[in-house]
């Protein structure tokens, strides 16, 4: 029976523009494989991006807004798996993050 490694989803919370339909994210996974986190219009300007990872390190999550990147992007933050529990954000800009929901 192999354990299978997990992590905790990762939610940021942003400034975007009034219109949601101009926000565009990606994050790249150490791999450098591209992952496309859920994205929602919380109405007030920002945007909740939630992310659920499956690979351990340093991800660059990236928001463009009307095709142009949004102060402090890329985000970047680490990820390890739930046993280590740690898990940084840094960046300028970075608004508000909340880790360990599901």
């Amino acid at each position: 029976h192999q354990q299978r490694t997990q992590y905790f989803p990762q939610e940021f919370v942003l400034p975007a523009g009034p219109i949601f339909n101009l926000v565009e994210t990606f994050v790249a996974m150490p791999s450098g494989k591209l992952a496309q986190p859920l994205v929602t219009d919380n109405k007030d300007g920002t945007v909740t991006i939630t992310y659920h990872p499956t690979e351990t390190g340093l991800h660059e999550l990236h928001v463009k807004y009307n095709s142009e990147g949004i102060d402090g992007s890329p985000y970047r933050f680490h990820v390890d798996a739930v046993a280590a529990g740690a898990v940084t954000a840094f960046g300028p800009g970075l608004s508000h993050a909340t880790t360990g929901r599901s």
